[in-house]
């Protein structure tokens, strides 16, 4: 995961999303002006995710753990 987030970040990939299954939490980190990731509180079930890069794009993060 170390490796992955430094060259997402050397390259400037904007957004990317973090999906833990056994602990159904999911983690995003954006890319902020100073080309750094900022990374979330961890969303759990019962919130929804918004995301930065996708316009209109959200998802209920229990709807990412249904079977």
């Amino acid at each position: 995961m170390k490796e992955k987030f430094e060259v997402y970040e050397e390259n400037g990939v904007k957004e990317y999303w973090i999906v833990y299954p056994y602990d159904e939490y999911v983690m995003v980190y954006t890319l902020n002006e100073n080309g750094k990731y900022i990374g979330s509180k961890p969303f759990v079930a019962g919130e929804y995710i918004k995301s930065n890069v996708l316009n209109g794009f959200e998802i209920e993060v229990s709807g990412i753990f249904k079977y």
